[in-house]
Parts: structure tokens; sequence; C-alpha cells
């Protein structure tokens, strides 16, 4: 697994190998993981936790706050665009 710091924040990309076909980022409190497995349990989808609240990751706030969801998703496809940018590369499909 690779993490990364975004510049200039206390955000994190999670990149996780293709076998596990799972993606994440942390900001905050906040911690979003997209795919298929998760700590060895299948998880469809996506999945957001507020760690500072529930640090054991078991409640799923994804279906209650979108917004929230929408924002990562955002944060981590700038990322995943500026990464592609600096090594002349088209976005993986996902």
């Amino acid at each position: 697994m690779k993490g990364e710091s975004l510049p200039g924040s206390d955000e994190r990309i999670l990149v996780a190998g293709t076998w596990q076909k799972t993606q994440s980022i942390r900001c905050g409190d906040w911690k979003l993981i997209t795919g298929k497995r998760v700590k060895g349990k299948i998880r469809e989808g996506k999945s957001l936790f507020n760690l500072k609240e529930d640090p054991t990751e078991m409640n799923n706030l994804a279906q209650v706050m979108p917004e929230k969801v929408r924002e990562l998703e955002s944060k981590y496809a700038k990322w995943l665009s500026d990464k592609c940018k600096t090594a002349d590369r088209d976005l993986p499909s996902q």
C-alpha cells in the first residue's frame, strides 16, 4: 500500500494493490474507501467513516452523508488527475 500526502494539507491518499481493487482517501477525521475488498471483508461500493467517532470503521456513513462522499471523491479524482499529468499518462479506468 502506498500513502502520499496531498500538498499543503493533512489529507492522505492511500491506494491499495490492484488485487483488492480499492482506493481510499483520508481527510482530517474522514476516510472514504471505494472498491470491493476492505480488511478481508467484501464491501461493494463506497464506505465512509468518521475515524474520530468510529476508529474501528464499523459505521458506514456513505448512504447518509452523500455530500461528504462526493467531496472526498472529488479530492481523490483531482489527485489522480494531477498524478497522471505528472506521469504523462491517461487516467486509469475505475
